[in-house]
Formats: C-alpha cells, structure tokens, sequence
C-alpha cells in the first residue's frame, strides 16, 4: 500500500496513520513532516504495536476475545499504550509509565455463553489474586480497569474458608472468625457477604474489611448450656461455606 501527500516547505504537516486488520486489531502512529530539498520527519514513530492515546481521544479496540473502550480524560498528556492476547490473556503495557486517570471499561466474549461466576482477574505485584467482580451476561463478561498490567479469563468455583479465631466460653465471650477466599476482591461492592445464626436467631457482628475479620461479644447471663451457632460466608460468585458447632456456655 502506498500513497502520495504534498507537504508544505513553511508550516509542518501532522500525520496520523492508522492501520486495522480483519479482527479489530489497530495500530498508530503520528509524526510531522516539513518539505526540504529532502523530507525529514521530525517525530520519531514508535513500535506499530504501540497505539497512541491523548487526552481527548475516546478509542475502542480489540485483541483476541477481549474487547475495551478507552474514555476521553483517561490519560492527562498524550500516551503510547500496547494491547495483546494470549491464550485467553490480555496484556496491558505503557511505553513509558503512564498513570490512568479514568476507568478503562474491559470486556471478555465467547461464542457460547459463559458460566455465571466467570470473572476477569488479575494480580498485584506480591502475585496476590484480584478479581474484578462477577459481571457475566450470556456470552461476555464486562468490567474497569485503572492500571496496565496482564487481565484473564477464569471461572471461580473456590468457596470462601471460615477459620474460627475464639468461640464463646473464652476471651471474654467473643466469637470471632476470618474468612478468606482464592481471589480478593478489587471493588468493594464485591466483598464477601456473612451471616451468623446463634440459637436460630440472627446476629449482628462487627466485620474489618482490612483482614475480613467478623466479630461480635456475646452479653450472656444464666447458667451453663449449649448453643446452636451457624456461620454462613458467600463470595461474590455466590460460592457459600458453612461452618455449624455446639458450644457451651
């Protein structure tokens, strides 16, 4: 492919090239050039995988099944952003370090429908596992994303563990237990949910999202007897445990 464009000797002209093949995937660059007796380009192009963001651009592209939409604001001076999928896998890189300052909306698609408690996770940099929420419809999962960084495909079927810290009957009457899952929640409207059932009734706890930490002191007076207590904990892709014991106090 080529093709012919008349530059000026006075003024630099701005190019913009852009290239897309037959699955959305896009390439960009952009320089200037000032006509002379030869032409120069002043702007160095960068890599072709790298694509070009500015602060009013509002880009939409695509890499293997994943799919995304940049918003305008999303980067404060213009940046060079790479996309690329692998086995399910979405990298995210930044020719230079490049903060976000809008939410990059992230979408996975199938042919076929997906399960329920899919999700798009990923990882910090101790190699904690993120989820960034069960949000599956059909044949896509939708999500944001405000970092570079690589962003999968899973399906999560791991229910949450209950370790039980003190019961009643000690530490001053406290029971107090932990729960904790495979994936940690990115978003707090995904955090675990717990419901705590002493003698059939419910029981209002105190809970520390820091360390998911679940606690209530328990003001009983009378004589020694046995308690019913259930521990009912739910990850946000409905995932439940159970944790049920007699204790007497």
């Amino acid at each position: 492919t080529w093709g012919q464009i008349i530059t000026s000797d006075v003024f630099p002209s701005h190019i913009d090239i852009e290239v897309y093949d037959f699955e959305g995937n896009q390439a960009k660059i952009s320089f200037e050039i000032l006509r002379d007796s030869a032409p120069s380009i002043i702007s160095k192009p960068l890599d072709s995988i790298f694509q070009r963001f500015t602060p009013n651009d509002s880009i939409r592209g695509r890499s293997g099944s994943f799919s995304w939409t940049a918003p305008p604001g999303m980067v404060d001076k213009p940046a060079y952003l790479s996309f690329f999928n692998t086995a399910d896998t979405l990298s995210i890189e930044a020719k230079n370090e490049v903060p976000l300052f809008k939410y990059l909306r992230l979408g996975y698609s199938r042919d076929t429908k997906l399960p329920s408690n899919s999700i798009i996770a990923t990882s910090d940099n101790k190699g904690n596992l993120k989820s960034l929420g069960c949000e599956s419809k059909d044949s896509t999962i939708k999500t944001y994303v405000i970092e570079t960084g690589k962003y999968w495909a899973d399906v999560d079927t791991t229910s949450p563990s209950i370790q039980i810290i003190s019961l009643p009957g000690s530490d001053r009457n406290r029971l107090k237990f932990q729960m904790k899952d495979n994936y940690e929640p990115v978003y707090g409207k995904d955090q675990m949910k717990f419901e705590v059932v002493i003698d059939g009734q419910w029981t209002l706890c105190q809970h520390d999202i820091k360390d998911n930490s679940v606690w209530c002191d328990i003001d009983y007076q009378g004589p020694l007897r046995d308690h019913q207590i259930s521990i009912v904990v739910e990850d946000a892709c409905s995932n439940q445990s159970e944790w049920k014991r007699t204790v007497r106090y």
